[in-house]
């Protein structure tokens, strides 16, 4: 009952007719036959209005003109469809290419598709048709190719931003075929829109086709298609004009309805829908070392258990271990920050959580959960982890003029995530949208509903994605990276409202950073992580008071401080992150570590300590 409810709300009136139409055109070309085998000349009834007897009335031969639509659906659902794929799959190829690539090869390709827009299609149409002979083929090879430049342009510009994205980058550094990157990183991303303007694309090559055949450029004339019926029912359209009038409105009443379809899918699926991945996930042996494990029973308060996570990636020079046996746990009302520099592996790790990677961050042999309200995430599957992303856990990201939907007003963006999640009428989410954006501090609320994303500033960005992401009311926020992007300001404002929203709502939080400072005062413990692996953690007065790990040190004085002299150099960590690639052999971080003993080189730390742990050799053999 729930799921009906929910399948109504989600496609509205508007779009359970759409549907209905559908199905019911669906159903008349696959199975047409089965009503249109009685179809026979009546000359005594013919050009008859429609009636109770003959609901579309009756042709010039007097057959049945409701017997006629149904058999005419199925060539003209056919032309649609396969025009539709032939077109889809040539300028997928086209628009990919360009997007990939870029350059010279994008150049030229713009250069033919700028050509062929300047050609007028419907004489390049009437003109192959009648060269090559009417038939049914021909038909949907010519509407198909002319089609090609259009999809391309389309699918080159949902392409071109992903390309330029960190996920696609990565990829590549890893070695991945260009093959690969276009179907694992390119295709998946841009696939969900596209179905969308396909279904836009199946009713305009209706229309097509019924043209053509309206002026004798189309299917041959044996061959019963709704153009074909509107070309035949012409010469009578005075006396008779249903003959012309009832198979125009076929065509009408399905672009509507596949118009309807594709605005309501693009709606509840909003563009792009990024796919953050680097390659699919695989099989390791056993690690000769793990990390430290928190207990499988963990407190009463913890909301969020992360144990023992590992998250590997394939590439051609082996296993990339992106997350290396990660444990942390996230407290009720709790701020924990996590610390490291880029590449260590956070980003990768918060995403593991979600299932938002290839497949599950889960390797064979190496055991490892996320336990959230009773449940192991990794074992979800993605209709049951669907209804915990965005409801129950929520993410903020570092960019957001990436994360927005540029085509779509920010009020609705808000509006959209309430009514997917709570069930919220359309009225009832928009007052909720309003209600989040004076929540979380944006100026004029009322006027800033309506504004698109491009008007705002990375401030007023960033609240709004925070907006987004309380929208459904979840226990979880994880904040990746939200302040890198702003000036000092901005910075202070938005940590104050995560504070606040903190404390108010009772919500833990999970901060990602690479700045130290931002976090001193701010989160309740630290966690830092350097190449995929946590290498101390603890309050975070404790860790910044007494740091036990070299690499959390070097963090440390890596930070301005005021009561430094003016002018003096800053610290820096030389050297630069290893590639977790291969067995681990060592500490990752001896070779860039001041305080380096031979140990370091052989053995490999774990987290030592109660309530303040670190994974240094030297405090396991006693070395200060």
């Amino acid at each position: 009952m729930n799921r009906l409810r929910s399948f109504k709300q989600r496609w509205g009136i508007l779009g359970l007719i759409a549907i209905a139409w559908i199905v019911t055109l669906g159903v008349c070309a696959l199975f047409g036959n089965l009503f249109t085998s009685h179809l026979n000349q009546d000359l005594k009834n013919r050009l008859q209005a429609p009636s109770f007897s003959h609901p579309f009335g009756t042709n010039n031969l007097g057959i049945d003109m409701l017997g006629l639509a149904i058999k005419g659906a199925r060539i003209s659902v056919l032309v649609g469809l396969a025009s539709t794929a032939v077109g889809f799959i040539g300028g997928s190829l086209v628009g990919l290419t360009a997007a990939y690539w870029r350059g010279r090869t994008d150049r030229v390709i713009l250069t033919f598709l700028d050509a062929s827009a300047a050609f007028p299609s419907f004489v390049a149409a009437i003109s192959v048709v009648l060269f090559w002979g009417k038939s049914v083929r021909n038909v949907i090879l010519v509407i198909g190719i002319l089609t090609i430049p259009v999809i391309a342009r389309i699918v080159r510009a949902a392409s071109l931003p992903l390309v330029e994205r960190d996920f696609v980058l990565a990829a590549r550094m890893q070695g991945s075929r260009h093959s690969q990157i276009i179907v694992r990183e390119l295709i998946p991303n841009v696939i969900r829109p596209l179905l969308g303007f396909a279904m836009i694309t199946v009713g305009i090559t209706i229309s097509v086709e019924g043209g053509l055949s309206f002026i004798g450029a189309g299917v041959p004339d044996n061959i019963v298609t709704w153009g074909q019926l509107i070309a035949s029912g012409r010469a009578t359209v005075e006396g008779s004009p249903h003959l012309v009038l009832i198979p125009a409105s076929l065509i009408f009443g399905t672009i509507l309805a596949l118009n309807t379809l594709s605005s309501k899918w693009l709606r509840g699926r909003p563009f792009p829908v990024v796919k953050e991945s680097v390659a699919e996930t695989t099989s390791v042996g056993n690690a000769s070392h793990a990390a430290k494990v928190i207990s499988s029973n963990p407190p009463t308060d913890v909301v969020l258990s992360i144990e023992n996570l590992h998250t590997y990636f394939s590439t051609p020079f082996g296993s990339l271990r992106a997350v290396d046996g990660v444990s942390l746990q996230l407290r009720r009302g709790q701020m924990v920050a996590l610390v490291g520099e880029s590449g260590s592996g956070k980003t990768m790790m918060a995403r593991s959580l979600l299932g938002l990677v290839p497949s599950p961050p889960r390797v064979a042999g190496l055991p490892g959960r996320v336990m959230f309200d009773g449940q192991d995430l990794l074992s979800l599957s993605s209709e049951e982890l669907r209804k915990i992303r965005g409801r129950r856990i929520a993410m903020i990201f570092q960019d957001p003029m990436t994360t927005l939907n540029p085509v779509m007003r920010v009020g609705r963006q808000i509006a959209d995530t309430a009514t997917l999640h709570l069930g919220l009428s359309k009225k009832e989410a928009t007052r909720r949208a309003l209600e989040l954006l004076i929540e979380v501090g944006v100026p004029d609320a009322q006027r800033r509903m309506r504004a698109w994303p491009h008007e705002l500033s990375g401030g007023l960005r960033q609240r709004i994605g925070i907006a987004i992401a309380l929208a459904a009311e979840p226990e979880v926020l994880i904040a990746d990276e939200p302040t890198s992007a702003l000036d000092v300001t901005i910075q202070r404002q938005l940590l104050d409202l995560l504070d606040r929203l903190r404390r108010y709502r009772g919500l833990s939080i999970l901060f990602i950073t690479h700045d130290m400072g931002i976090v001193a005062s701010r989160a309740d413990e630290v966690a830092v992580m350097y190449s995929g692996r946590i290498v101390e953690q603890g309050s975070t007065l404790e860790v910044f008071a007494h740091p036990r790990m070299p690499y959390t040190r070097a963090l440390l004085a890596s930070i301005p401080r005021i009561d430094h002299e003016s002018h003096k150099k800053l610290a820096v960590i030389g050297g630069i992150p290893p590639i977790a690639i291969g067995p681990r052999v060592g500490c990752a971080f001896a070779p860039r570590c001041p305080d380096v003993i031979d140990a370091c080189r052989t053995e490999i730390p774990q987290l030592v300590g109660d309530t303040h742990q670190a994974a240094c050799i030297r405090n396991v053999v006693g070395v200060t």
